[in-house]
């Protein structure tokens, strides 16, 4: 005869229940009470059972799944359905009692800041927007934390399923990023106050962008910070701060919410922060190497003597050089007409000898008048 007593024991027993869960799990399912579910329906992990309370108690599911088991006989892990998520399968579950108890309920709502295909399955439809957990109303959802340069952050504390970024749009822009609880609104209608009006001399396409027409310089203050700053501190020194246009002593005073536009000299600024052929540097005040400033415009060292300066040069040297020709080829020419200190003999008779003044000086020729 058997013992009933013992044997009710032994199946009540913690050993006998990881035993009969081992073995059930190697035939791949899981086993609740009077019940036994494919693991296609149920999803459980393994491990996912306790035995308590005189049965197994369903405790475990995988990511993206809800608990439910109320009730010993209908014990199933719940698949979240599209555009809801779960990060917690015992989310809404009753902790007053033990294990706790979870009865049927819906997943959390997406946000309208990301999209859910179902599951566990969160992307943020802004790649850099960050998200945090936290838990509201026994749940574990996830909040907007922060948004990237040209969105603003909405977020209310009562209603994360509209936690979102929104693009800052038309002739509109921000530069920095927008994090909570520093800089957000609660609404998306309010979005545009925290979004700054273009800059004159700048075209603005939404988001971030800020583009300088020609003619113009654009400098963002945040976006230069961020390039020269490591652990809160600026790493490069004030000489090299100043090479590159900026003062170390005014960058507090800089707004860094906005884009300053500044004016070029005449010519100098191409379209988007491009500087003109020979031009450099900021707000493209400076010659390139091998350039020289010649006037306003800068021209190549090769070519300073083109121009008003070459124009005089040449001038003088002609000048010069017809001066020098004159003295040369014409001088001699003007003496042999007449134009000397001696008299033009009148009384030379034929044949005789005399004295001819040419342009090679005075030779003795026979007159044959």
């Amino acid at each position: 005869a058997y013992d009933s007593g013992a044997l009710v024991t032994a199946l009540e027993s913690e050993a006998f229940a990881e035993a009969l869960g081992a073995q059930m799990a190697a035939l791949g399912y899981a086993a609740a009470v009077g019940v036994v579910v494919s693991p296609a329906q149920e999803q459980a992990v393994p491990g996912g059972f306790e035995f308590r309370a005189g049965g197994l108690h369903l405790t475990a599911c995988a990511p993206g799944f809800l608990i439910s088991n109320a009730s010993l006989d209908a014990q199933s892990c719940e698949e979240c359905k599209p555009l809801s998520y779960s990060v917690n399968p015992t989310d809404g579950c009753d902790y007053s009692q033990t294990p706790p108890v979870c009865a049927a309920r819906e997943c959390s709502e997406c946000p309208l800041g990301a999209v859910c295909f179902g599951g566990a399955s969160f992307q943020s439809l802004v790649p850099l927007a960050e998200w945090e957990m936290r838990e509201i109303d026994g749940y574990m959802v996830k909040r907007l934390l922060s948004c990237p340069a040209g969105y603003v952050l909405v977020r209310d504390e009562t209603k994360p399923d509209l936690d979102q970024c929104t693009l800052c749009t038309g002739e509109t822009y921000s530069v920095v990023p927008h994090r909570y609880p520093e800089l957000f609104v609660t609404q998306v209608e309010s979005a545009s106050t925290l979004c700054k009006p273009c800059e004159p001399g700048a075209v603005c396409r939404g988001g971030d962008s800020v583009e300088a027409t020609a003619g113009f310089w654009a400098w963002n203050a945040y976006a230069w910070l961020q390039n020269h700053t490591t652990a809160g501190q600026l790493s490069l020194s004030a000489a090299a701060a100043e090479a590159e246009g900026a003062s170390l002593a005014a960058i507090e005073d800089l707004p860094r919410d906005r884009v300053l536009v500044y004016s070029c000299p005449r010519g100098a600024c191409e379209a988007e922060n491009r500087c003109a052929d020979g031009r450099e540097g900021v707000v493209c005040a400076a010659c390139s190497p091998g350039y020289a400033l010649s006037g306003t415009s800068c021209v190549v060292c090769r070519e300073l003597g083109k121009g008003p300066t070459r124009r005089a040069v040449f001038a003088t040297a002609l000048v010069l050089f017809l001066a020098l020709w004159y003295a040369v080829a014409w001088r001699p020419f003007v003496k042999y007409w007449g134009v000397d200190d001696e008299p033009v003999r009148e009384d030379v008779e034929e044949g005789e000898q005399g004295c001819l003044r040419g342009v090679y000086g005075c030779s003795n020729v026979n007159l044959q008048l």
